[in-house]
């Protein structure tokens, strides 16, 4: 009898598989997600294919996390290399006695779920994009048991596109709630790229990748300084070199390149956005876009193109402004509109700050997961 009751009370032990470790959305969300989790009823460990910025992270939170190389889908050169990866993945399941895996996002379901069906044990998966229905027999993403949508958005085009209701759940991305002092760091930040205090700054956080949409950024700005010349713009993030050469050779075409800096990534993109007097996300495509909760806790307002998830996180005209997507035009306007009136943005940035404490916090997220692995886990 006691062995029973001991074996109930050990924590469910759960591997998260993420294939990347550059730092964007899907890498702090599942930074949260694990900070939230009650370490008395679950372990978490990671894999992940290096030691970049993501292992760096997770490490200093005293998080176990494991090297494995994991191959891309679907793509022939790799077809050698994936069948043992995921034999790995196997083995690791056994070897670490994994009772519950959760993939981090859509690409590295084939990996997960196959070596969590050789172990026999349940897979989960976060779904964080918008979806091309041929993606989801592509990526089998009707095999886990449970689909998590971050947004109704793409829930609807999951069902869409053939997975069963029963297996989609949908939880927002949510933040960690920090009252820190930023008043040092941005001060910091202002002197690095020599932002004079009557200067007004936009600027987005975001992987550089083309669904980002970020030339319609740059094209946008250099129509706002025809009207407020002394306006500048922070790029944060980093992502594909090809595209991001292409982009700065557009803020040259455009004469932006003591206007526009590329600021790369960011451990702590907080004060970042503090300094910028609107966060701007031009995206193209958008499953949610956790830097939009990021910027609205730190009472910044946002002007976004309405795709995706976005329009469930913006309450537009309350939070910020929605645009359509591909017109640089209408997003210079919206950009203008806010800028030239700061009253407006002190009560959107107060808004915004109401709107994630209300609905987008890491607390929630983690409450609804746990509530979830309990459901799968066989010990949880």
């Amino acid at each position: 009898m006691y062995g029973e009751e001991d074996h109930k009370a050990m924590p469910c032990r759960i591997l998260y598989v993420h294939g990347v470790t550059a730092f964007g959305g899907a890498e702090r969300d599942l930074i949260s997600i694990i900070g939230e989790l009650d370490r008395e009823r679950f372990t978490p460990i990671v894999v992940c294919p290096d030691r970049g910025p993501l292992f760096q992270r997770l490490t200093q939170q005293s998080v176990r996390v494991l090297i494995l190389p994991l191959p891309p889908w679907r793509k022939v050169r790799f077809l050698f290399s994936w069948i043992p990866s995921v034999y790995r993945l196997y083995r690791l399941l056994i070897q670490e006695n994994i009772q519950l895996v959760h993939v981090n996002d859509m690409w590295w379901i084939p990996h997960g779920y196959w070596a969590s069906r050789l172990a026999t044990i349940p897979c989960l998966a976060h779904i964080r994009q918008e979806l091309e229905p041929r993606r989801i027999h592509q990526y089998q993403l009707q095999s886990p048991q449970v689909l998590i949508a971050v947004s109704n958005r793409v829930q609807d085009q999951l069902v869409q596109g053939g997975v069963a209701s029963e297996h989609i759940r949908t939880f927002y991305s949510g933040i960690a709630l920090s009252h820190q002092d930023l008043d040092d760091p941005c001060r910091v930040i202002r002197e690095r790229y020599d932002l004079q205090a009557e200067q007004l700054v936009i600027g987005t956080v975001a992987h550089v990748f083309p669904r980002k949409g970020y030339e319609y950024l740059i094209v946008a700005l250099a129509s706002v300084r025809q009207t407020l010349p002394h306006v500048r713009c922070l790029i944060v993030g980093e992502g594909d070199p090809e595209y991001t050469a292409r982009l700065q050779a557009l803020v040259q075409q455009h004469g932006l390149e003591s206007v526009l800096f590329f600021v790369g990534y960011q451990a702590d993109v907080r004060p970042y956005l503090k300094v910028m007097d609107i966060m701007v996300l031009p995206s193209i495509l958008e499953g949610f876009g956790i830097a939009l909760l990021e910027a609205m806790a730190m009472g910044t307002p946002v002007v976004a193109t309405r795709v995706g998830g976005i329009p469930e996180v913006v309450d537009e005209g309350v939070t910020g402004l929605l645009v359509k997507p591909k017109d640089a035009e209408s997003l210079a306007v919206a950009i203008l509109s806010l800028l030239c009136d700061p009253e407006r943005r002190r009560h959107m940035g107060q808004a915004g700050i109401q709107r994630v404490e209300a609905m987008f916090t890491s607390e929630r997220l983690g409450g609804q997961l746990m509530a979830l692995y309990d459901e799968l886990c066989p010990i949880g």
